[in-house]
């Protein structure tokens, strides 16, 4: 996988030949960032880290142009920030219609909220949509 600095420029630029699967590129200004690149022109930004056990995940942001690529960035940096927190992005999996970031937004809140007041799913799930 090549390192490269994923701007608006590269993503716009980039395409898979052919013969190749996908071609993934990995951003070396931000850590675990990376895009994939399918030869039916899809580009999508995702995010890779490694779970408590030592697995390999990946979180898919976002494709483009539905996602500008500086907003993917801030998503992969925001992940970055909580991994070693141990918030990762699996349990954030909601139902269809929100984005990736929102996803994120509602989840985090939930859990800071929960452990502020205790055991506040009751409250929660009346602010926040259904998780």
């Amino acid at each position: 996988m090549p390192y490269v600095n994923i701007t608006e420029m590269f993503v716009h630029c980039v395409s898979c030949p052919v013969d190749d699967p996908k071609i993934e590129f990995q951003d070396y200004q931000t850590p675990g960032f990376i895009l994939e690149v399918r030869p039916s022109g899809l580009k999508t930004f995702a995010y890779r880290y490694c779970d408590d056990n030592h697995r390999q995940r990946q979180y898919r942001i976002g494709s483009y142009p539905n996602i500008s690529t500086e907003l993917a960035r801030r998503d992969a940096e925001r992940l970055l920030e909580d991994w070693p927190f141990g918030f990762y992005p699996e349990p954030v999996k909601l139902r269809r219609g929100l984005l990736p970031y929102q996803k994120l937004a509602l989840e985090k809140a939930r859990l800071l909220i929960g452990d502020a007041l205790g055991n506040a799913s009751c409250w929660v799930s009346i602010a926040t949509p259904s998780l």
